[in-house]
């Protein structure tokens, strides 16, 4: 078997070169051929195309954004993937039981399982289409992620959780909570309230808040989570409640699922932010925003550990 390892040289700290220098040679010693790349900005790809086309099978060392960036290489390849968690969060590592250990690795690539679950693909005007594959949501917490990523461009390190502090108490004191307008399937599911959006195709959350704890990456539908606030304190009390796994009990939470999610964000003063998969998306400073997310059924092959 010929296993493709993909790293992100500024993931996790500067970690995951190690890691994926390590598993590289732990796999030859258990009798695989495994070839090296590394992805990301700054990192030519031109050359992925025959890398990927020798490949049986693709591992990806980084955390969900080198993943998220990968995805349609990933699809176009039909190569199954395996994740090897070394960024903050690795939502997707956590949706299939993947960690870091070189032995759990070894043991999916000696005896292949590999499952094919669903991803969605976002369009927004003016955008080219992006694939999803864990979630997009739209409020204060995409706020916070284009905060952490305007600094990321900043800094010559990978950032943690530390990272997110100070621009999330910056969000804190100055909320923004756009108005919504959703349509699930073509049925309008809310009607200009205020609050937070989530999309998605994972149960899978930072912090394992899990605001969509129904989700299922398999069953082609897109769980649609709305929360009406318009304050802080009323977006802390959903968190909190959906850390401790209650919310969905809340008659004021809308909860639903779909193929087609249709959703039109406004503001009065900033423009409503996105985030895919943890990453900051633009849209442009529109303080309208409009947005199509597509299930693509059985889109992407996993290999299960």
């Amino acid at each position: 078997m010929v296993t493709l390892l993909l790293f992100n040289p500024r993931a996790g700290y500067g970690r995951s070169r190690a890691a994926a220098e390590a598993l590289s040679w732990d796999i030859r010693r258990a009798g695989h051929d495994a070839r090296l790349e590394p992805v990301g900005p700054g990192e030519a790809d031109e050359h992925l195309d025959g890398a990927f086309a020798a490949a049986d099978a693709v591992v990806v060392v980084g955390g969900d954004g080198t993943l998220h960036h990968l995805l349609d290489r990933l699809v176009a390849s039909g190569k199954p993937v395996y994740h090897v968690p070394t960024g903050t969060e690795n939502l997707f590592a956590r949706e299939f039981g993947m960690d870091r250990s070189s032995a759990k690795l070894l043991g999916a690539l000696a005896t292949p399982r590999e499952t094919r679950v669903d991803l969605a693909e976002v369009t927004v005007p003016g955008r080219p289409p992006r694939s999803l594959a864990i979630m997009l949501s739209v409020g204060p917490d995409a706020a916070v992620t284009h905060r952490v990523a305007e600094a990321r461009q900043r800094a010559t390190r990978a950032v943690g959780h530390l990272d997110f502090i100070v621009p999330g108490l910056k969000q804190a004191l100055r909320p923004h909570f756009p108005r919504f307008t959703i349509r699930v399937d073509g049925a309008t599911l809310v009607n200009d309230r205020r609050g937070m959006l989530w999309v998605a195709n994972s149960r899978q959350y930072a912090l394992r808040i899990d605001p969509a704890i129904r989700a299922d990456m398999r069953d082609g539908r897109l769980d649609v989570v709305f929360s009406p606030c318009e304050s802080t304190v009323g977006a802390l009390a959903w968190l909190v409640r959906s850390r401790l796994r209650n919310h969905v009990a809340s008659p004021d939470l809308v909860y639903a699922t779909g193929a087609r999610v249709e959703f039109e964000a406004t503001h009065e003063h900033t423009a409503p932010k996105i985030q895919i998969d943890g990453e900051a998306f633009d849209t442009g400073g529109d303080l309208r925003q409009q947005g199509t997310v597509v299930i693509r059924r059985d889109a992407l092959s996993v290999l299960v550990p």
